[in-house]
């Protein structure tokens, strides 16, 4: 008999789904980050960070706001999370012509 316990995970857990081995130019890049958290008490509480390296080694740090969604500044992208079984979306953009293209 199955429940609804069997296909979640057995422990904490952030898992990036959503991005495929290459893109084709006009398909749709998507990223989400599917978070599977407990906390023993209530006081048991994370941030969680969400930063992307760049080729010059900068890092851009995702944002709670969503017209301002990236920043060089340090920040948190959720903070206090104590229980969470969710999935955050954190990009999706159609792949422009020229993009990766070496010369």
């Amino acid at each position: 008999m199955k429940n609804d316990f069997d296909d979640k995970p057995t422990s904490d857990e952030l898992v990036f789904t959503g991005l495929k081995k290459s893109y084709a130019v006009g398909e749709t890049v998507k990223l989400d980050l599917e978070a599977h958290l407990t906390a023993n008490s209530r006081f048991d509480r994370a941030d969680l960070w969400v930063a992307i390296e760049l080729p010059s080694s900068d890092f851009l740090f995702m944002t709670a706001m969503p017209f301002d969604p990236f920043s060089l500044t340090p920040q948190h992208f959720r903070n206090s999370v104590e229980n969470a079984e969710a999935i955050y979306h954190l990009l999706q953009f159609p792949v422009p012509a020229g993009i990766g293209q070496c010369h």
